[in-house]
């Protein structure tokens, strides 16, 4: 799945590049964004989501096409599993990523802006047991708190809704494969 992002997100920006009306950016420019998910990372463990994917996140223009971003993540996620000859085990997952975003900006076309790229993320799953405490479900299972580092990229198209106010979608592997949300300009 992360391979095939990965060469999807390397297209649309080469495609971003040859395709879209680039205007003048804002070097220097400050964006703030706060974003909700869609579809939460942790969807595949059949889980109860307990507080939706949320993320906070800052980007710095450096030209008219990079800006570095870092995004901060956090999602908690309820679940379950039944085996045939052992007890439920029930266990919440407490998941927050921090990550450090390299960000292709395609260019602006009327009040679109399309962009992609990779980051770089801290990833911390605390894994608390809620109820049952069969040992080889647990190991089974694989429910340990663990901490990694990961790479991903994404794509995002912004909407500008006046010079400071925009509202982004972006597709990515994080908190969640699917966010919406807004973005201020600072700068």
């Amino acid at each position: 799945m992360k391979n095939l992002l990965l060469v999807v997100c390397s297209l649309v920006l080469t495609c971003c590049f040859q395709s879209l009306q680039a205007q003048v950016a804002k070097p220097g420019a400050i964006d703030i964004s706060v974003g909700v998910g869609l579809l939460p990372t942790f969807n595949k463990d059949d889980g109860d989501v307990k507080l939706l994917p949320l993320t906070i996140g800052a980007d710095y223009q450096f030209s008219q096409h990079f800006s570095l971003g870092l995004l901060y993540g956090h999602s908690i996620t309820e679940a379950e599993e039944v085996f045939l000859d052992a007890d439920p085990v029930k266990w919440s997952n407490s998941f927050s990523t921090v990550g450090l975003r390299v960000i292709v900006n395609g260019g602006k076309w009327e009040k679109w802006d399309v962009y992609g790229g990779f980051s770089l993320n801290y990833n911390s799953s605390v894994i608390t047991i809620l109820e049952g405490n069969n040992p080889s479900v647990i190991e089974t299972v694989g429910l340990e708190s663990e901490t990694t580092f990961s790479y991903t990229g994404f794509i995002g198209a912004n909407y500008a809704i006046d010079k400071k106010w925009a509202v982004f979608g972006e597709l990515g592997y994080s908190v969640s494969i699917a966010s919406v949300g807004v973005k201020y300009q600072i700068k």
